[in-house]
């Protein structure tokens, strides 16, 4: 068994990270027709009907001041938990790979999912997504994106960020630095008059983007009436 985290947050119009203090996050196998390991015993995976709507079947874990939340003890999916056999005492269904939640990011909720295999090299606890998607074989997808990467990185990032009224250009730094620049994918909002944020990535003098391996910086329309948020997904090694 090992203990997985996560850290979780925005960045705010300053390019500092905040993280997210008491907010829930979710762990369960994709497969739930297995059994795993609890102390000395296996049991079926089981829904919690006093669970949170919606997340039922899940287990549950709380971030601390700092945004970390810490689910304690995971079995590893390949030696602590168990498919049910057929006859002949072959495994039935698909290989058992955990999913963790974290309904709380800028374009909703953001998906992490893979094996956590006896075999791989962690330390006591592991942070998701930033170890599990830097594994060079049995790399963790995150939503909808496949995550294969060398040891140096394959990370997809979030950022949600705050424009105040008089505010046209953000800093944004990224939580956890890429080996080089990634792509930067931006969307905006109205404020509340109406007018379009037209969010993009500044460029400097010589036109190029402003984007290194640590952060990009953001720049909106002038004249907003209202705070906007730009919504930023950063993708690379």
């Amino acid at each position: 068994m090992k203990a997985l985290s996560i850290r979780i947050g925005y960045v705010d119009s300053a390019g500092v990270f905040q993280p997210w203090a008491n907010k829930a996050v979710y762990l369960r196998p994709v497969d739930m027709n297995v059994t795993y390991l609890n102390g000395s015993a296996y049991y079926a995976w089981n829904k919690n009907q006093n669970g949170d709507v919606g997340y039922e079947s899940f287990w549950k874990a709380v971030t601390s001041g700092t945004g970390y939340a810490t689910f304690a003890t995971v079995p590893f999916t390949d030696t602590e938990m168990h498919r049910p056999k057929d006859p002949s005492g072959n495994p039935i269904g698909p290989v058992p790979q955990w999913e963790l939640v974290n309904p709380w990011a800028a374009g909703g909720p953001v998906v992490y999912r893979g094996q956590l295999l006896s075999t791989m090299t962690l330390g006591a606890t592991v942070n998701v997504p930033d170890e599990l998607t830097q594994l060079a074989a049995d790399a963790w997808s995150v939503s909808n994106f496949q995550v294969s990467a060398n040891a140096l990185g394959g990370k997809v990032q979030s950022l949600r960020i705050p424009f105040a009224v008089g505010v046209e250009t953000v800093a944004a730094s990224f939580p956890v630095s890429f080996a080089g620049a990634p792509q930067i994918f931006v969307s905006g909002e109205y404020d509340k008059d109406g007018n379009f944020s037209a969010p993009c990535v500044k460029q400097d003098g010589s036109g190029n983007p402003i984007v290194s391996n640590s952060a990009a910086t953001i720049q909106i329309a002038p004249g907003m009436t209202s705070t906007v948020y730009v919504n930023v997904l950063a993708i690379g090694n």
